[in-house]
């Protein structure tokens, strides 16, 4: 402790502040970063969460894919595969073509042509094609966020975005670019990178029509047209 601003300070990083528990929380950070082997298969992790999630493998409680290294119950396995890995789609959308690998997927995409949205918010009558995402609408009606990082407690109402927030903590970065081989800590920096490559750009303004490749990019352009309007 400081003695003379009074504050606590990490010893690894020099990050202080006035309240212990804050420091010690902060703490974990640099614990959680460290990198640990695993004592069975010498395999290198980073971050005693994911040594732990690792050594469920070795226990038979859950199983590793070999092509992603990502890990699953053993009943989730075959599903995975199917979805990710396999290049069996037998299901084809017989309007557009487009094929799946589950019937159930196709499913849900045949909405998408039909129009039909089955799932509907009853507080304000907002529809969606699937339930899933109903369920994941009716958290902004509640405020609920039932999904709380274990490193710094912070509450997310999605579970993925839970998953993405926990890589900045591990410092893991399983969203991997086909095209260029770079990978990311989030999902969504992965699909803003995809853009590069695509040359996409779905971002329009509604006043000039002229489009961005970001969403933050259409928010500066729309700045601009405000500025000009005074």
């Amino acid at each position: 402790m400081d003695a003379n601003s009074r504050l606590y300070m990490c010893t690894e990083c020099g990050y202080t502040n006035k309240v212990s528990y804050s420091v010690k929380r902060h703490m974990r950070i640099h614990r959680e970063n460290e990198s640990c082997v695993c004592e069975i298969c010498n395999k290198v992790v980073n971050g005693r969460d994911a040594l732990r999630r690792h050594m469920h493998v070795h226990k038979g409680e859950e199983v590793l894919c070999e092509l992603c290294n990502k890990t699953f119950k053993k009943s989730g396995l075959k599903g995975h595969m199917d979805i990710h890995h396999s290049s069996k789609k037998a299901h084809t959308c017989k309007v557009c073509g487009l094929s799946f690998a589950l019937k159930g997927d196709l499913q849900r995409h045949l909405l998408v042509h039909t129009g039909e949205k089955p799932y509907m918010c009853e507080i304000c009558k907002s529809s969606f094609t699937r339930k899933s995402t109903l369920k994941r609408h009716m958290f902004m009606h509640t405020g609920e966020k039932p999904y709380a990082c274990n490193i710094c407690n912070k509450s997310f109402a999605r579970k993925s975005v839970l998953q993405d927030h926990e890589h900045l903590h591990t410092g893991e970065k399983p969203h991997v670019c086909s095209i260029c081989g770079l990978s990311f800590t989030q999902s969504s920096c992965l699909h803003n990178h995809l853009s590069i490559h695509t040359g996409e750009k779905p971002f329009s303004c509604d006043i000039c029509c002229k489009s961005f490749r970001l969403k933050c990019f259409l928010r500066e352009h729309m700045r601009k047209h405000r500025q000009k309007s005074f």
